[in-house]
């Protein structure tokens, strides 16, 4: 039987596949103007339609709190103050209210102008997002926004802040700052044609607010890639004589060194997890040198050649500009050995006899893990540092087993 260990210092190059959005100067907040009254908004919890977790549902709808406050155009309020409000007026539906009769209702408890609310759903692997707002006083839909989104569930997050912009901007027209008044001044009597300038909507209007914001530059984020590895790593090969006639040794042992190569895709599978499925090549040589009699020498080398299918899954913790990998290996294998056999005189040098033949296919597999730490240069680009342990198995029946 022959079993090689791998002990390995290799250098991984990886080129990530997915790009990020090129960055664009978008307004972060409202005009700031002292004439300038912001409305007061008040955020019911989203509705969970499908396949999200309440805790999840929960986190996302403070967040869009945030985002909201964040536009600059309005004053929100917090979710312990809309609690405390709610539970001192007895209102107890308010994690399933969701109507608008409902909602106009929490609203005038609340004391606040406008009202959010809306659900998140998961059909497959698209999240729908749907949001809108009810005007408190007329009890109708003033703004609707709605978002597919295709991933996992936190690339909700980046969604939230361009959808929290359009869901202020512009959809209620003047309203936001039509309490504008100029300044008067006390030495003359104001003019009406003065009063009206500044008083225009359209020089504060949030309009500009509702552009598309970019997608969150979330350089922790994993991604898709391509993963070429390169390797030369010292092991050792037993191989195992159990069962053979005319053995006194069970077992024998040789040091060898294989030179290994692979490229591998990276696919995403969860915010921490990846699998990596792809090819690789390894091959190293072993010499044994016997004595064969009166002045000769025997000198046999042992040529192994590996074609690999690789895979493995891996943890991935992404912490930029570093990331750690830690996974486990499983390949299957296909070894061709070729052996060659060669007699020689010691006293004159003179080579006696010299063949080689090769040894049919042998399948096996080679099962292990590694660990590592990779260092990115960039956005979609790393160099990465790894110790991999790999057992390599191989038999052949036909043979004296090789394990």
């Amino acid at each position: 039987m022959v079993s090689q260990k791998k002990f390995v210092l290799a250098f991984i190059f990886i080129g990530l596949l997915s790009g990020f959005a090129a960055a664009a100067e978008y307004p972060t907040a409202a005009p700031s103007n002292g004439a300038i009254k912001k409305i007061n908004m008040a955020v019911n919890n989203i509705k969970n339609a499908a396949g999200v977790t309440d805790g999840e549902i929960e986190l996302l709808t403070d967040r869009l709190r945030a985002e909201l406050f964040n536009t600059g155009a309005v004053n929100v309020m917090e979710r312990e103050q809309m609690q405390a409000i709610l539970k001192e007026q007895g209102f107890q539906q308010s994690g399933a209210c969701s109507d608008e009769a409902c909602l106009v209702e929490m609203g005038q408890m609340l004391g606040v102008q406008k009202m959010v609310s809306g659900s998140l759903g998961k059909l497959g692997n698209l999240f729908m997002v749907n949001l809108r707002v009810i005007d408190i006083a007329t009890g109708q839909i003033v703004k609707v926004v709605s978002k597919d989104i295709k991933g996992n569930i936190e690339d909700i997050v980046g969604e939230l802040r361009p959808m929290a912009f359009e869901l202020v901007g512009g959809q209620f027209g003047p309203a936001p700052f039509a309490s504008v008044k100029p300044a008067q001044k006390t030495a003359e009597p104001p003019v009406v044609a003065r009063a009206q300038a500044p008083a225009k909507p359209e020089a504060f209007a949030p309009a500009p607010l509702a552009a598309p914001m970019p997608p969150v530059n979330d350089k922790n984020r994993n991604r898709f890639g391509i993963l070429v590895e390169g390797a030369t790593f010292p092991g050792s090969l037993t191989i195992d004589h159990t069962g053979e006639p005319g053995m006194i040794f069970p077992s024998e042992n040789h040091a060898i060194t294989l030179t290994n190569s692979a490229i591998k895709f990276i696919i995403k599978t969860g915010r921490f997890l990846t699998i990596d499925i792809g090819s690789g090549y390894a091959h190293g040589d072993y010499a044994i040198k016997l004595n064969a009699g009166l002045n000769q020498e025997l000198t046999e080398t042992y040529m192994y050649k590996i074609y690999s299918f690789v895979t493995g899954a891996n943890y991935v913790r992404r912490l930029y500009p570093f990331k750690v990998n830690l996974g486990v290996l499983l390949d299957f294998n296909s070894m061709v050995l070729n052996v060659s056999s060669k007699l020689a005189d010691t006293v004159t040098g003179v080579v006696l006899s010299d063949t080689t033949f090769s040894n049919k296919a042998i399948g096996g597999t080679s099962f292990g893990f590694r660990v590592g730490v990779e260092y990115l240069l960039g956005d979609h680009f790393g160099i990465n540092c790894d110790y991999i342990f790999d057992r390599l198995t191989f038999k052949d029946n036909a043979q004296p087993q090789f394990t």
